[in-house]
């Protein structure tokens, strides 16, 4: 709605004795949680809930659905441990937030609230530090949240609205401002909480009378979400039916939040979308076998830096066995080289670093990676891991690089160059062996401790694998590829789309009891939702020098249905 739409529409809203602590969060957990809410025919709005009233600086906002459905169809996803996990996660939020401040979801919201809610995380001053447990509630005060409930019958709304269950000890205040009701709920600790109603079309509730000021401040005319055009393209892009969840990430807002708050290790924030983004958002679905995400991501208008509309990672997955572990493929090393040597912020000791990596391989191998090796590394690239074809205990799987040469003579010049620096300063045997009648060059250590070997997968294709026996699985080709398998099977011929860039994960194999490479060991809840994904992939496609499309798909495990 623009913004002569929106002071249209504004009036004083009734009086609402909303009296319960926390509820900022409190009624937005409550319409999450499927199976508490009502089945309802629904339809696919343009635009998420409330994005004429979120104001456009939001961190981040999730809007789910409310059917009954749908979450029903989530909650067969899983194994008994992940299920439990969300359970118990639903109930501590549920109490936390709504049976502790004599709340009822049934009672109190399910009658009125409409096909989806909003959550709203704002910018905050200070930081927040990062939380131990992201699964459990955290204190409303440290953080700053909006919560968008539109009510579809304000006739059955009146109740809550007008007289509503009231907490213990809390304390309410009527404020007014711009013209607006604001509730201010006083609780017990950290559960305070303000409240409005936008004229009979939306409750919205906030962690503090400030940040409900600033929904109002949007709704009088201040920039909202829906006034930004890339997010409207986006989610007029992206849009799918029966929508599980809808999500906006302001990327520079998130860069600083990141920062701020070292919520992972900043240099890695140029491996990700969130690098020079200026927003990310889409759409996830629920099917019978896991969960679909479409997204999409763009640049700031005056962006210096433009994407490269190259989509060309299409083969290099038909060379990779059905049984690999972990791949990440993408169209032109080159390029990804050039922008990632522009963007890292990792610091000079950081082996993340591009430029001390470039120095690591100048000092090792004696070659210029510029001139020596990037330069003829302009095509498909993947880099994989997969499982030995004879394993020992104490190695059972490999690392195998393949790169596209757009010049096969200077590729062979460099690899030349690896035999003879590897038998000269390192003393590795180097020598040419066949696999299945394929030409191949062995580089094995002093004691045999390493074993690496070269060679083409096709007339334009190298490879470097790191394992011995490694080559028997790719060549002459894979018995079974990884194009084969789902998720990346079309069915018969037809070959994958060309895509930028993609990532494939085996969890469920990765996982094991005995897994194939060591794993950082995770907090009972998160290893418990880990070994219910049975693959992850993901893929990116560049659409213009602003904007890309991005899908993800998991594949989840489904035992002990509820």
């Amino acid at each position: 709605m623009m913004l002569k739409d929106r002071q249209a529409l504004i009036k004083n809203s009734k009086p609402i004795l909303l009296v319960i602590s926390g509820a900022a969060i409190a009624l937005g957990v409550g319409a999450l949680f499927g199976y508490w809410v009502s089945g309802r025919q629904q339809t696919t709005s343009a635009l998420p809930v409330g994005s004429e009233v979120v104001p456009q600086e939001v961190v981040l906002s999730l809007s789910l659905t409310t059917d009954t459905g749908r979450w029903q169809r989530f909650r067969t996803l899983g194994t008994p441990a992940s299920r439990a996990v969300l359970d118990q996660t639903l109930l501590d939020w549920r109490d936390r937030f709504l049976t502790q401040n004599g709340l009822d979801y049934e009672r109190d919201i399910r009658p009125w609230v409409g096909n989806e809610v909003t959550i709203a995380l704002m910018p905050t001053a200070t930081a927040m530090g990062a939380p131990s447990d992201f699964l459990k509630p955290s204190p409303t005060n440290q953080q700053k949240t909006v919560a968008v409930f539109p009510i579809a019958r304000p006739d059955a709304a009146q109740a809550v609205l007008t007289q509503p269950p009231t907490a213990p000890g809390a304390k309410v205040t009527a404020l007014t401002y711009q013209g607006l009701q604001i509730w201010s709920v006083d609780g017990e600790g950290d559960r305070d909480y303000a409240a409005t109603v936008l004229d009979n079309r939306f409750l919205v509730l906030g962690t503090s009378p400030k940040v409900i000021e600033q929904v109002i401040d949007t709704y009088r005319g201040k920039p909202s979400l829906e006034d930004d055009a890339d997010y409207r393209n986006a989610f007029a892009t992206t849009a799918a039916p029966n929508s599980f969840l809808r999500f906006y990430l302001n990327a520079p807002q998130a860069r600083a939040l990141v920062t701020r708050d070292n919520l992972q290790p900043v240099p890695l924030l140029g491996l990700t979308p969130l690098q020079n983004s200026q927003g990310v958002a889409g759409t996830m679905t629920v099917s019978s076998g896991g969960i679909q995400i479409q997204g999409k991501t763009w640049l700031p208008a005056n962006a210096q830096t433009r994407n490269k509309v190259e989509n060309r990672a299409s083969k290099t997955l038909a060379l990779l066995p059905a049984n690999t572990l972990m791949m990440a493929a993408g169209s032109n090393f080159q390029d990804f080289w050039q922008r990632y040597s522009q963007q890292a912020t990792a610091p000079p000791d950081s082996p993340l670093n591009p430029t001390t990596f470039e120095a690591g391989i100048r000092s090792l191998t004696g070659l210029d990676p510029t001139q020596d090796l990037f330069a003829w590394m302009t095509g498909e690239f993947s880099l994989a891991l997969v499982p030995l074809p004879n394993p020992s205990p104490s190695l059972r799987t490999g690392l195998l690089l393949t790169v596209q040469s757009g010049d096969r003579a200077a590729t062979e010049k460099s690899l030349q160059q690896l035999d003879e620096v590897l038998r000269s300063r390192y003393q590795f045997q180097v020598a040419s062996a066949q696999v299945d009648g394929q030409p191949v060059v062995n580089w094995i250590s002093p004691f045999g401790s390493l074993s690496f070997s070269h060679g083409w997968l096709n007339s334009e294709t190298a490879f470097l694998a790191l394992g011995p026996s490694l080559p028997s699985a790719i060549l002459p080709k894979p018995d079974t590829a990884l194009t084969q398998v789902s998720p990346f099977s079309t069915g018969g011929d037809t070959p994958v789309k060309a895509t930028h860039s993609q990532f494939f994960a085996n969890v469920e194999q990765l996982m094991t009891s005995n897994p194939p490479i060591p794993l950082p060991k995770l907090p009972p809840e998160a290893d418990a939702v880990v070994r219910a994904i049975r693959t992850l992939s993901a893929s990116l496609t560049i659409e213009s020098d602003r904007t890309s499309q991005f899908e993800i798909g998991v594949v989840i495990r489904q035992e002990g249905l509820p």
